[in-house]
């Protein structure tokens, strides 16, 4: 089976499917992968397009675990089911990485062994035409699907940006604190003094990317009791 007849039935506009052998994996990542699915034989990296802050908006789904969800895994899990349903009717078996329930293994170490993109200088995954401003899903699957290697490699300028930028300082020359990040959202969060309605997501690093278009942002107005949550249409940089 041949990966371009999987774009072609399940995969949108706004989607980028892109997979890897797991022999070309790292030593590290190869244990990890085999550690979930022993049989899995490609990684597939599916990539959502972020054309609207909106996308990235965490919102109450009580059918979701933890209770929330935002319209960018809604989309992207979609599309990885579709793509699980195409491979179980050829035969194969699959697996697809639990989000945003933590499975030990990073999306963005995955997507970077493909050709969609690579690590930034601050651990940044960015990918090769839309910068920060995609939203991966994995799959883990027994079938050998034959996508040729590309070089990805060229795609963060080193500028320091995206470092600059965090305000919890959260970002080091290649490394990213994860604790750090989440408590600075966390602050922000209490600042806008919403919680239930709306999760808050900061994005100061991916809009200080040179690379990429940034969508339109998120405008917050607090009328009285009401909040209305709208997308802005972003600067032209």
């Amino acid at each position: 089976m041949n990966i371009d007849d999987i774009r072609e039935k399940v995969l949108s506009l706004c989607c980028h499917l892109s997979a890897v052998p797991i022999e070309r994996l790292s030593p590290e990542g190869m244990l990890l992968v085999r550690s979930f699915f022993p049989g899995t034989r490609t990684v597939l990296v599916t990539g959502h397009h972020i054309t609207a802050s909106l996308e990235w908006a965490w919102f109450p789904f009580a059918a979701e675990q933890g209770g929330f969800t935002c319209a960018a895994d809604l989309h992207a899990r979609s599309t990885i089911e579709g793509i699980e349903r195409e491979l179980a009717l050829h035969g194969s078996k699959s697996v697809i990485l639990p989000y945003p329930d933590k499975c030990g293994i990073s999306f963005k170490r995955l997507a970077a062994e493909t050709d969609m993109g690579e690590l930034g200088g601050s651990f940044l995954f960015l990918h090769h035409t839309w910068g920060p401003w995609v939203h991966l899903r994995v799959l883990l699957t027994d079938a050998l699907l034959a996508d040729p290697a590309q070089e990805s490699g060229g795609i963060c300028v080193h500028c320091g940006r995206c470092t600059e930028a965090c305000p919890g300082g959260a970002l080091s020359t290649g490394a990213h604190d994860q604790g750090v990040c989440k408590a600075t959202q966390q602050r922000l969060r209490d600042a806008l003094a919403v919680r239930a309605e709306y999760r808050y997501k900061c994005e100061a690093c991916a809009r200080a990317c040179p690379v990429g278009e940034p969508p339109g942002d998120i405008l917050i107005r607090d009328k009285g009791s009401a909040i209305r949550i709208e997308n802005r249409r972003g600067e032209v940089r």
